[in-house]
């Protein structure tokens, strides 16, 4: 909060959602919130070490060790980058002339390094903080998280939840679309129990795309969409079809392609690689019943099992909410 130019002490319990991406043919582009939600208490308040910042709880998320605790945790990098990139003012100078430390809570609901947006939802609350602290921000926290992620599905959809469908314009900014999904949809997930850094993922793609694979990515967008939107299983299935990327990080997900299959031959309307992976997520219809989703769930933790591959499953509704900042 600020008054005067001033950072002054204050508090806010912030939560987010995980979110998948990419939903098959829409790389960097599209992506959807799922109703598991991280939270975050952040306090500025008086301190004998003006503009030290400190992670004091951490739970969840997987493994934590590798966090680091001080200005270096991603909460606060992000305030550092954004800030480098010229989109607001230098926080931590501001914080130690106001003469406040700050200590931040978290739980954390989302796996790391699992393409189920950890990072996007943290870099959301990190700069919605950014931005109420400084006052002098007069972008949205999703737009400013997709600076930070170079893409706006994940961060979009962290953001105001629901579905979303983003691009950047000819003046750097990042828009958004928020097409509507039919309340049938469901998302079944496979969480394989190991990490996969979404840099190391990129690596795997090819730098350039033949022309067939990008009109055949295009043109099932569309469908998958109006499937979407209408809660028909058959485009979606048409529409949710791939060519540019997930084939090609099949090497580094054991089991991918069996995965996928195994949950459509279970009665999935799709399914797909989730972000960068190496969760597999699938749509199903809860028209069909709870026991439809949990067993196309259980179908793809099968077929991780088959390929040396541990998993946990479970199925999501789509989350609504995005982004909650409350003061306290």
């Amino acid at each position: 909060m600020v008054a005067n130019g001033t950072i002054k002490p204050c508090k806010y319990r912030l939560s987010a959602p995980s979110s998948s991406a990419n939903l098959g043919p829409g790389f960097d582009c599209l992506g959807l919130a799922l109703d598991q939600r991280n939270e975050w208490e952040i306090t500025l308040r008086e301190g004998q070490a003006p503009g030290r910042c400190r992670l004091v709880e951490n739970s969840g998320g997987g493994d934590l060790e590798q966090i680091p605790t001080d200005e270096e945790h991603l909460f606060f990098r992000s305030w550092r980058i954004l800030h480098e990139r010229g989109f607001g003012p230098d926080l931590s100078a501001m914080l130690r002339e106001a003469g406040l430390e700050v200590e931040l809570r978290a739980k954390n609901a989302t796996p790391i390094s699992r393409g189920l947006g950890s990072s996007a939802a943290l870099r959301v609350a990190s700069a919605a903080v950014y931005a109420r602290t400084t006052g002098r921000s007069d972008r949205p926290a999703w737009e400013l998280a997709s600076q930070l992620e170079g893409h706006p599905d994940n961060a979009g959809a962290a953001g105001l939840g629901g579905l979303v469908l983003g691009t950047r314009d000819a003046d750097g900014r990042y828009r958004l679309l928020c097409p509507p999904i039919h309340t049938c949809w469901k998302v079944a997930v496979a969480v394989p129990q190991f990490c996969l850094h979404t840099a190391g993922a990129r690596d795997a793609l090819p730098k350039e795309l033949p022309l067939a694979d990008a009109v055949f990515n295009m043109s099932r967008l569309g469908f998958l969409l109006e499937g979407l939107k209408s809660g028909d299983a058959d485009l979606v299935s048409l529409g949710g079809q791939d060519r540019w990327h997930q084939e090609k990080r099949a090497r580094l997900v054991p089991g991918l392609l069996k995965v996928m299959e195994a949950a459509t031959a279970a009665g999935a309307a799709t399914a797909f690689l989730s972000g960068a992976g190496p969760t597999v997520g699938a749509f199903v219809d809860q028209r069909r019943g709870e026991e439809h989703g949990l067993a196309v769930a259980q179908a793809m933790g099968r077929a991780f099992t088959e390929a040396g591959v541990e998993s946990q499953v479970e199925v999501m509704s789509v989350d609504t909410r995005g982004l909650e900042v409350c003061p306290l």
